[in-house]
């Protein structure tokens, strides 16, 4: 038997479990005697043996379940000696997470242990049931402060293979679906779902119930599953959060190849799909091969690829075209604009039009069979022929994911385009029909909405207000999709600015209920600017309805928008009702004395004012310089407090200073970039926008010009203008890899705190790229820095594969001296190499005496 992993408990273990892979399939009986004989190691074997169904309907020959790490040495041998007795065992794997958050789930505990997971051959769910919206809330503004036992979980940055949508996923994670999907190589085997059931665990479990499903959606037929969740309110960066879950899959890799994966959310599907009685056979594309390969060698290159491809179905290649084509249709390229607006035709629903040619591929591989399929193709081809029915209930179900995000990348293109004044307005009127057209999913509403606000489309102002009549929210269920789409619409009222809104958004605003809070805010500010453009008088209960949650609702988001909102909306009412409005929020009293509520407070009540405040505004000053400068514990935290001051200061423009808006400028985020060259040309200090660089953009740069930009400050992605001087071994560049890695670190908070994601990706690009370089005196400086600096976030990429060199034996006692979780145990490691040896010897009698 070969054993992989089995070590003692790492620190504080939250999860650990075992995936054996037997010689031979086994029936149940095999299997449970099989437990039995390793039963010390196995937390409640009993249980688990329970849980095995009586009838298996296949022998298993890879089995997955929870295992109890030993607690010392001695231990470690009475598990090896246990394992000795399993000869029907061929290879054994172990894996444990050793660090944790403090749980935020409530609730009998019998019950969570009961609802772990279930095993039914196709798919495996597991759903935490969390509290309901504004509990959850709570939760992230708590989250701001708890710590990890012993650090953050094991992450990788690289793995053996392609995995689309990274690296952009550090820039455009969703915490509300965010998940992995994945085509493993070889056929399904029996048992499988248990071992994705454990690497599903290993994934969430250190996060205590920071979220509010998640499942493991199992596809059998093309050996594909997804490991996803939504409403994941964590207290960690996109960074950690992503590079953890590549962790976890670089673990299945071991066991069973990983083909391909990609970045994915769930589907509404998905999710409620089993809710709404769906029994429809799961479909997972786990990547697509075919969006390198077209951009590489174009059609010519796809079309080799599918002839000489072996590890894909059809099914799976059909989707893979269905994406390329829209990848084509909404590319960002200019030249594409007529092709955009002409994928809407008036005289019909509007969808998207894409290439001949790479369409009819799709339609071929759907229909077409192939030799090397399964040999129980030919047995199912009644079922084929029910899944190329247009007409097919499963298949609109599919359809209607796949028009997600095709609503989604083409709505973003046309969207911009609007905003920009170059979308044809002739798309407008086009686009008005899809109102009346109610979806499951409203994703395609959705990005209509966004496209005819952005066009300020006067005529479409009666079918939004009808949406708003026609989609009440009715309890915190019923909320799940509705909030946002009806956010969209609010806000798209607003920006029309048409005052025949009012009545509705008014309604929208004063809502009964905790669930109808979401909205509540963004539909306040619509209605500001509609009574904007028609002064006019609102009723009190109007105002009051956003005083409730700010005394009640403990969350310091919601918190900050509702008394922005609530400043912005009496603002524009007549003299009285703006100053009897003043008087009732100075007497709320709030839920939230955070920095950036209080900032928002202090705006609302300035607001509310009728004539600037001096006094107002100098109180003002100090807090909204802190929320555009200062670094809070996550990136996700920063970018929403600076979302909340640009507000803030677009509204009061005399508080904010010019110079607390520069860095701004070259965030990733293009909606802070955007208002912060805004603010910095109403306050009279203009400035260039800053170049914007990815790795293929980077590659078109001379060699002289790429070490300009990486010296040059003012760029965006200089991440990826490292990692290009780094692919070229240009020597030239090192000073200046050098120079952006020192302000990357002098910008980093002390403690555990995450680093603003650029300089995350900075310091990864630059360790990388010093390293293919010899070490010189300045290089090993800035390693030596970067080891003693107390943020363990700093140090991180270094310590993934530190260099041998003697030179760093000073700054590695120090991180063992952090006892830091893996990073203690990497030093200790580390050193080992050079012990005895004089510079060893010397470093640590300066360590004994400090």
């Amino acid at each position: 038997m070969r054993l992989h992993h089995l070590e003692a408990r790492h620190g504080d273990t939250s999860f650990a479990f075992l995936v054996l892979r037997l010689r031979k399939a086994s029936d149940r009986d095999a299997i449970v005697a099989l437990i039995q004989k390793i039963a010390p190691m196995v937390p409640d074997a009993e249980a688990f043996i329970a849980e095995l169904p009586e009838d298996l309907e296949e022998s298993m020959k890879i089995v997955g379940m929870p295992w109890l790490p030993a607690d010392d040495d001695d231990g470690l041998e009475e598990q090896q000696a246990l394992l000795a007795q399993a000869s029907e065992v061929e290879d054994a794997w172990f894996f444990q997470t050793g660090t944790g958050l403090p749980s935020v789930v409530d609730g009998d505990d019998d019950d969570d242990e009961d609802d772990d997971g279930d095993i039914t051959g196709e798919r495996g769910i597991i759903v935490v049931d969390g509290d309901d919206d504004d509990e959850d809330e709570d939760d992230d503004d708590e989250d701001d402060d708890v710590v990890w036992s012993h650090g953050p979980p094991p992450q990788v940055m690289q793995v053996r293979f392609p995995v689309d949508g990274y690296p952009q996923i550090l820039e455009e994670l969703d915490w509300e679906d965010f998940g992995i999907a994945f085509k493993l190589a070889g056929d399904w085997q029996p048992g499988e779902s248990t071992v994705l059931l454990g690497f599903h665990s290993l994934w969430l479990s250190p996060y205590g119930g920071r979220y509010r499903n998640a499942a493991v959606t199992i596809d059998p037929k093309h050996h594909a599953a997804h490991l996803w969740v939504d409403r994941f309110a964590v207290p960690c960066s996109a960074a950690e959060q992503v590079h953890h879950l590549l962790w976890i899959l670089s673990k299945l890799d071991e066991i069973t190849p990983v083909l391909h994966a990609r970045f994915a959310g769930a589907t509404m599907q998905q999710k409620y799909g089993g809710l709404m009685g769906d029994t429809a056979e799961p479909f997972v594309l786990g990547g697509n091969p075919l969006l390198a390969v077209h951009a590489k060698a174009g059609e010519a290159g796809v079309d080799a690829w599918i002839a000489s491809q072996r590890g894909w179905s059809n099914e799976e290649i059909a989707q893979m075209l269905r994406e390329l084509a829209i990848e084509l249709v909404t590319g960002s390229d200019t030249d594409a604009g007529g092709e955009v607006d002409a994928a809407f035709d008036a005289d019909e629903e509007p969808t998207m039009s894409v290439g001949a040619s790479i369409d009819d591929k799709a339609e071929a591989g759907e229909g077409e069979g192939d030799e090397d399929d399964d040999d129980d193709d030919a047995d199912d081809d009644d079922d084929d022929d029910d899944d190329e029915d247009d007409d097919d209930n499963s298949e609109g179900d599919e359809d209607e994911d796949r028009n997600r995000h095709i609503t989604r990348h083409a709505g973003e293109v046309l969207t911009a385009r609007a905003a920009a004044g170059l979308l044809d307005p002739r798309v407008a009127a086009a686009l008005r029909p899809i109102l009346a057209v109610p979806s499951k999913y409203e994703h395609r509403r959705s990005a209509v909405v966004e496209v005819l606000g952005a066009m300020k489309d006067r005529e479409s102002v009666p079918q939004l207000i009808k949406i708003f009549d026609d989609t009440p929210i009715t309890s915190s269920l019923d909320a799940i999709g509705k909030e946002d789409f009806l956010i969209k619409v609010a806000s798209a009222l607003g920006a029309i600015a048409d005052p025949s809104a009012i009545p509705a958004l008014s309604n929208l605003v004063r809502a009964a209920g905790d669930h109808n809070d979401k909205p509540r805010a963004p539909a306040a500010e619509a209605l500001a600017s509609c009574l904007a453009a028609a002064p006019q008088p609102i009723d009190d209960s109007v105002l009051a309805s956003l005083l409730t949650p700010i005394a009640e609702r403990n969350s310091a988001e919601a918190n900050a928008d509702l008394h922005f909102a609530y400043g912005r909306l009496a603002s524009v009412l007549p003299a009285a009702q703006r100053s009897a409005a003043r008087d009732r929020l100075a007497e709320t009293p709030t839920k939230r004395t955070d920095a950036t509520p209080t900032l928002a407070r202090l705006a609302a009540l300035s607001l509310t004012s009728g004539a600037a405040d001096p006094a107002a505004l100098a109180e003002m000053q100090p807090l909204i310089h802190d929320a555009l400068t200062r670094l809070d514990y996550a990136h996700e935290y920063t970018v929403r407090n600076i979302r909340t001051a640009l507000r803030i200061a677009s509204a009061l423009p005399s508080v904010v200073s010019p110079d607390d808006l520069v860095w701004l400028t070259r965030f990733t985020e293009p909606d802070i970039r955007t208002q912060a060259h805004a603010l910095l040309a109403q306050l009279g200090r203009p400035l260039d926008a800053a170049p914007v660089f990815d790795r293929t953009t980077a590659r078109s740069l001379a060699d002289s010009a790429l070490v300009q930009r990486i010296e040059d400050v003012h760029v965006v992605g200089r991440a990826a203008l490292i990692g290009e001087a780094a692919r070229r071994k240009l020597a030239a560049a090192r000073p200046a890899i050098i120079a952006a890695a020192d302000a990357a670190i002098t910008r980093a908070r002390e403690g555990g705190a995450s680093l603003w994601n650029p300089d995350t990706a900075i310091l990864s690009a630059s360790v990388k790229a010093l390293r293919a370089f010899a070490l010189d005196a300045d290089t090993i400086s800035l390693f030596d820095r970067m080891l003693r600096h107390s943020n363990h976030h700093v140090k991180w990429e270094l310590l993934q594969d530190p260099p041998e060199d003697e030179r760093l034996i000073g700054g590695m006692f120090h991180v063992l001296g952090e006892k830091w979780g893996w990073q203690e145990k990497t030093a200790k490691s580390w050193l080992g190499q050079f012990q005895g040896s004089p510079a060893y010897e010397a470093e640590r009698r300066r360590d004994d005496m400090n």
